[in-house]
């Protein structure tokens, strides 16, 4: 459900080629104006990946102070002629994580529990003796930070198109119950190529069984209350994000297809580890979203407690409550997630400073190397 921005810079970097090694050119659909120079150079950028026969479509905004300008390029599903537009509905992976972290952090702070609590004693009793290592407890923050020493992915998971279905809580537990942590919680990653080791979906997935457990409601429910109702709970409730769900969307007309270059990619359906990529949103609600997580308003409360940064290696931060960060190629650090299903990819990033932000929704899997427009175009609109 996830890959590292960083390292899709170093390996994502060619065009897929048709078997006389000539780029295959499509024509493509857009609502592109073409007339402000931002828009030329948004078409410039982001037209050699939409062209590709392989891409299907994608959706894009550009946030900033004075303006938020929408592009929408491609199909829905290759070859049937109907571009996206900002209430089309896409998986967004991981993106997912950064809704969790806050609405978990709500729950603790409504209850008194702080971020070094230990997670065992909020879960079944048979799943807690493995979750310590060397007399080091899971907190709620190695849980969110990808220092729990859990594994990305449960090993029994099934290698298929939908890995996800089925896998309940009942399964997550079982899995808990048999096996022990990778390393001591808190262990600190060396090396950026220890990251990917470190992150994990089972962390977040148990997140989400937490709150569920505690709170005795769905996920979807919570979700809900807290970010796609405006009138939800407190501070989470400012968010307006009518479009988005937990749910299945295969009976939502307005939603984008699954691709990836094998032809055979499928939605996911996530149930025990919902929490750690199951949400379909779209641009509109995405859009919200961002400029909620730029909002001064909330830079002291839960929200903008996630964007802290907790891993660092060489003073360079990488781990935050659910977000991550990038440096543009003059040195600015954003805040950014990128997230991935076997038929979507997505991405945000703002900088509070700049009081701008980016938001683009794929239907390719990253096979089809939706992050390198999506890099270049980070680096110009960040400059």
């Amino acid at each position: 459900m996830r890959f590292l921005i960083l390292a899709l810079l170093v390996l994502l970097i060619g065009c897929e080629k048709d078997s006389d090694n000539t780029i295959s050119k499509k024509k493509v659909l857009s609502d592109n104006p073409l007339k402000s120079p931002q828009d030329l150079m948004v078409d410039k950028m982001v037209m050699a990946y939409a062209s590709k026969s392989t891409t299907a479509g994608f959706s894009l905004a550009l946030i900033s102070p004075s303006a938020v300008v929408q592009y929408n390029y491609g199909e829905t599903r290759i070859g049937n002629k109907t571009l996206p537009n900002n209430k089309t509905l896409y998986e967004i992976g991981s993106l997912t994580k950064t809704f969790i972290a806050p609405s978990l952090l709500h729950w603790m702070d409504q209850n008194n529990i702080e971020l070094s609590s230990p997670i065992a004693e909020y879960l079944p009793l048979e799943v807690r003796a493995n979750l310590s290592l060397n007399n080091s407890p899971v907190t709620f923050k190695h849980l969110l930070a990808h220092l729990s020493g859990l594994p990305r992915i449960p090993s029994d998971l099934p290698n298929t198109l939908d890995p996800y279905k089925g896998y309940d809580s009942t399964k997550v537990y079982s899995y808990l119950k048999k096996n022990k942590l990778l390393r001591a919680p808190g262990t600190p990653p060396k090396s950026e190529d220890d990251l990917s080791n470190y992150y994990s979906n089972l962390a977040y997935g148990l997140a989400g069984l937490i709150l569920e457990r505690n709170m005795h409601k769905p996920l979807k429910t919570i979700l809900y209350e807290n970010f796609f109702n405006k009138e939800g709970e407190g501070i989470l409730g400012k968010f307006a994000m009518p479009n988005s769900t937990l749910g299945d969307i295969e009976g939502v007309v307005n939603r984008a297809f699954p691709h990836n270059l094998t032809n055979n990619a499928q939605y996911w359906h996530l149930s025990g580890l919902a929490a750690a990529g199951g949400i379909k949103s779209c641009l509109a609600d995405m859009i919200e979203y961002a400029k909620g997580q730029l909002s001064s308003e909330n830079s002291n409360n839960v929200i903008g407690a996630c964007h802290i940064p907790v891993v660092s290696i060489n003073n360079r931060d990488y781990f935050g409550l659910g977000w991550e960060y990038y440096y543009t190629s003059s040195g600015k650090r954003l805040v950014v997630k990128d997230g991935g299903t076997g038929g979507f990819t997505a991405f945000i990033a703002f900088d509070k400073t700049s009081g701008k932000a980016m938001v683009a929704l794929f239907n390719n899997s990253a096979d089809n190397e939706p992050a390198t427009p999506f890099v270049d175009l980070m680096e110009t609109f960040f400059k």
